[in-house]
């Protein structure tokens, strides 16, 4: 690993620290600011990138994730933060490693998957949640491009079973459905699953990846270790709803199906 030091403002059109000024598929970039308007976010500028405010809860074990998830996978990464940024991040991650079992205190108890009624019909057929690309691989979606490809995701998030919290997920099956970006809570569309897992448990099996930015799993992700299921005909939630809707419901669901541990309802 190696500092590569803070560049203010836009991101160039000519990579600084490439003695061509290229930025290929193996640079990523991460971020450390004092002030901003989000704790974290990820954007593909030039290159893919997690930018982090030091308002983020676990913001220095996050930037250590993400500068050793992408160096194991051979990526250069940028690292954009002042010397004492980069310093108190060290110090504060020393002694641990994405590979370790426990939840960290920022980590959620628990998570979960939405997926379209047909692909939870998939997944209960098949006793676990699968990667977009084991899918596409076994000819079940016809997409030749996942969703979040629009977003800018990165090629190996579909690799992966890609876990969240609040409303996110409920957006992504949206939009899946519309074939475009849809980020409106309040639009109406055709909710399948809400698949949750404790996270403690993903972690036990050595299913868990920590890479700084995300939630995500080893793929497939047997359905097994599931805590709990909400489907819309059990939640008295009507068939065409709205992400929030539905989002909510489940979580409420949830809540109480699993002791009280879901911790960001949405």
């Amino acid at each position: 690993m190696r500092y590569m030091g803070r560049v203010e403002g836009e991101m160039p059109s000519r990579n600084p620290f490439d003695p061509q000024g290229d930025y290929g598929a193996d640079w990523v970039r991460v971020r450390v600011v004092d002030q901003a308007p989000f704790e974290m976010m990820t954007a593909t500028e030039q290159c893919f990138g997690l930018t982090l405010s030091t308002a983020c809860p676990g913001w220095a074990f996050r930037m250590m994730d993400f500068i050793g998830y992408h160096e194991d996978r051979g990526c250069h990464v940028w690292i954009d933060c002042t010397p004492a940024h980069f310093a108190w991040a060290e110090r504060a991650y020393a002694g641990h490693s994405r590979q370790e079992m426990r939840r960290r205190a920022y980590e959620p108890k628990v998570l979960c998957h939405s997926t379209t009624p047909a692909g939870w019909e998939g997944i209960r057929q098949a006793g676990a949640l699968k990667s977009w690309n084991q899918l596409r691989q076994a000819g079940t979606i016809a997409e030749q491009r996942p969703i979040g490809a629009l977003l800018g995701d990165p090629d190996d998030f579909s690799d992966y079973v890609m876990l969240g919290n609040g409303v996110a997920g409920e957006i992504v099956v949206a939009s899946r459905q519309a074939g475009r970006l849809v980020m409106d809570i309040h639009a109406l569309y055709r909710p399948g699953a809400r698949i949750y897992f404790e996270t403690e448990r993903l972690m036990r099996q050595g299913l868990w990846i920590r890479d700084g930015a995300h939630f995500k799993t080893q793929a497939p992700l047997p359905l097994a270790l599931a805590g709990y299921v909400a489907l819309p005909q059990n939640l008295n939630v009507e068939p065409l709803c709205t992400p929030e809707r539905f989002a909510a419901a489940a979580d409420e669901a949830a809540y109480r199906a699993l002791g009280g541990c879901v911790q960001e309802r949405s």
